[in-house]
């Protein structure tokens, strides 16, 4: 998982490649994705703007923190870098 620097919000991901945004306090769940393949790691940038996870195939996907709901941003390594 990864753990929001405020210390409230978290990200946890499974090997069915469901990704969970939770709020800590209430323990509730903000926004649940599902990907194709398992999500191998999860970081949160150090502004905690942002939450990035890689795939089993190597595809990087960028969350939002403050909107995790909104669109994310998808990477394909190597072609996208």
């Amino acid at each position: 998982g990864s753990l929001h620097p405020d210390g409230n919000r978290l990200a946890t991901a499974d090997e069915t490649g469901q990704l969970i945004f939770w709020e800590i306090p209430a323990g509730s769940c903000l926004h649940v994705t599902q990907f194709p393949l398992p999500l191998t790691k999860l970081a949160t940038s150090p502004d905690g703007a942002r939450l990035a996870c890689s795939r089993q195939d190597g595809q990087i996907t960028i969350f939002a923190w403050a909107n995790p709901q909104a669109e994310p941003l998808v990477f394909n390594p190597p072609d996208d870098f």
